[in-house]
């Protein structure tokens, strides 16, 4: 596998002991960092009967706190040193096992180094911390992170950063806001923008493993050439930035402004009003098309796009990638259009429900599938169209997507069908990518597998679910058109849940989640409120009302009130007494009934996706 490296300017010091609570002074060393074995103290030799007994986190915690009070540096690196291994991804543990070697006689500066290494790939998620401790001090160390790249050979590179059909699928989300290119491919990875985590970007392999996260920044036209991830960050206007495949190394922005972009032999390809490119390493801009312009796509030397505004005069074109005079393609407004094996795959505003394909010079254009019912989107896999199909309609008479058709090209015969309610659609090898509600959803087309990439808002986990596994649909819960809310009733139990998380659509309730529940003549609500982490209990009989609050976040209870008595009387009542507090005991009612119910948490089912 080929390593790069990226040179990161480490400050470290010879601090105060650097654990959370109390500090220890160390003295800076007064020579430099020395090879000579005989200047290193043989930390390693030294032995601890206390630290060799020590088998949790917490136990090694508490012995290196002693150390570091007492100034025992040798003792608190072997204490440092045993966590590392029972928790790698513990950064304190590495800053600690740091700080103790500074305060040694003789500080081993090559150990300090693997350290850092370890601790920043070992520990992704304190990386900036452990960067931001080290820049706070005065020392400085030169340290070199190996970069990983995630392809496998140099004939897998991208020589363009995605494909025409990823950057004309578009996706609209529940507010109305347009979104598009949002998954790329390199390799056996595909790379995306996650609708349920605010459209962060993350990675994969095809198959589902090695799911992660790469940025918090929100993506748009996501692009991937070699090791660097190019997309428009929403989270800065819109504007050009770039990050390593790895996470490092974030850059931009490298134009002030752009709409799709696509990336190509070191430019970048966008539209601002016109066509333009750009190289960000020298800052050379070229405008390429004037005029409004939208579809544009970069392939095989040529840029293609839709010019016009109206349908009397809106045309599909090309230019060189170096300029030139426009050819038209075609008559009419393209809608969506992908590439593959030396031809253009599209539909257009005067093609009807039915897919066309031509030469990329505009020759031989013919129909390659007509459906009998509303076509919203495709995709095409080697020899194969992935079709979206409308069966049904909303009630303003929008077509609503209900099926996915994979069409033999030669044929035109229907090989496989999948229901599903799709926005967009992306290949990648034998695998189609889709967004259904907000949610990225898999279909291998040669094991017939799916899934799909669950996003807890609780936990702020990402995981991927065998859609056959389990879901909303599948444990019942319906679709209330009138409220916007997902709900499942048991009267048996006299139990009624329901769900309105945000990408599953508008909802006439701020509540995320709702458990109903009566138990000795009081009707318990348990109420999740997703924007402010908080859980509100009530309990109701009759005119009696009386309710808590518990913080999720800092896991406290308040904000109680009771119409009559006190709350902890009307909770008494309707849950009976308990031994310990009686907030425990309503908590307890709630995570217990989901569990019984689904055999899962509360966070878990509320992740769920919904087909």
């Amino acid at each position: 596998m080929k390593k790069r490296h990226i040179a990161i300017l480490i400050v470290v010091i010879l601090l105060l002991g650097l654990s959370a609570c109390g500090k220890a002074d160390v003295a800076s060393p007064a020579a430099s960092p020395s090879n000579d074995s005989n200047d290193v103290l043989p930390l390693l030799d030294t032995t601890s009967s206390a630290i060799d007994s020590a088998n949790t986190a917490e136990e090694l915690r508490t012995l290196i706190q002693t150390y570091q009070d007492n100034g025992d540096h040798e003792s608190a690196y072997l204490a440092a040193k045993k966590l590392i291994e029972l928790e790698p991804t513990d950064t304190q543990a590495y800053q600690d096992a740091i700080a103790a070697l500074l305060g040694s006689i003789s500080s081993d500066y090559d150990e300090i180094q693997e350290l850092l290494m370890l601790g920043i790939q070992k520990a992704p998620e304190g990386a900036e911390r452990l960067a931001q401790w080290a820049n706070e001090q005065n020392q400085t160390f030169s340290y070199t992170v190996p970069f990983f790249a995630d392809y496998a050979s140099e004939s897998e590179i991208n020589l363009v950063g995605t494909t025409p059909g990823n950057l004309t699928n578009l996706e609209v989300s529940s507010t109305g806001q347009w979104f598009f290119g949002l998954m790329t491919s390199q390799g056996s990875w595909v790379y995306f923008a996650l609708p349920q985590d605010e459209n962060n970007i993350y990675k994969m392999r095809v198959d589902g493993t090695g799911l992660q996260k790469i940025t918090d920044a929100r993506g748009n036209s996501i692009n991937v050439v070699g090791d660097w991830i190019y997309y428009q960050n929403l989270s800065d206007e819109g504007k050009p930035y770039r990050i390593r495949t790895d996470g490092t190394g974030k850059e931009g922005p490298l134009v002030n402004n752009s709409g799709t972009m696509v990336v190509s032999n070191n430019w970048i390809y966008y539209l601002n009003g016109g066509i333009y490119k750009t190289r960000p390493d020298t800052g050379e801009t070229i405008s390429l098309v004037e005029g409004q312009n939208a579809a544009m796509s970069v392939y095989d030397g040529w840029i293609y796009y839709g010019a016009g505004g109206n349908d009397d005069s809106d045309v599909f074109c090309r230019i060189p990638t170096n300029g030139g005079d426009p050819q038209k393609l075609l008559d009419g407004w393209m809608f969506h259009y992908d590439m593959s094996d030396g031809w253009i795959y599209y539909y257009t505003n005067q093609t009807g429900d039915s897919v066309w394909r031509m030469r990329p010079d505009g020759s031989e254009q013919t129909e390659v599938y007509l459906s009998e019912n509303s076509l919203t989107t495709f995709a095409v896999i080697k020899d194969q169209l992935v079709v979206s199909i409308a069966t049904e309609v909303d009630d303003r008479g929008k077509p609503v997507p209900t099926e996915l058709r994979v069409v033999d090209v030669a044929t035109g015969t229907v090989r496989q069908t999948q229901k599903a309610s799709t926005g967009m659609i992306f290949v990648a090898n034998d695998t189609v990518f889709y967004t259904e509600n907000g949610v990225w959803q898999m279909w291998n087309l040669s094991t017939g597998e799916t899934g799909a990439i669950a996003y807890s808002t609780i936990t702020k986990e990402t995981s991927i679910i065998a859609k056959a596994d389990v879901s909303l649909t599948t444990l019942g819960f319906e679709l209330d058109p009138k409220l916007g809310i997902y709900s499942y009733s048991n009267d048996e139990t006299k139990s009624y849940v329901s769900i309105a998380r945000p990408d599953l659509g508008e909802s006439q309730t701020d509540i995320n989640l709702e458990l109903l529940q009566e138990i000795n003549g009081y009707l318990i609500g348990i109420w999740y409120y997703e924007k402010d982490n908080q859980l509100r209990i009530q309990a109701d009989k009759g005119e009696i009302s009386a309710y808590f609050h518990y913080d999720l976040t800092d896991k406290t209870y308040g904000n109680e009130c009771s119409n009559t008595g006190s709350v902890q009387e009307q909770f008494e009542k309707a849950l009976g007494k308990q031994e310990g507090d009686f907030h425990d005991a309503a908590l307890q009612l709630f995570t217990d009934t989901i569990q019984e119910r689904f055999d899962m948490s509360w966070q878990e089912l509320y992740a769920l996706p919904l087909i």
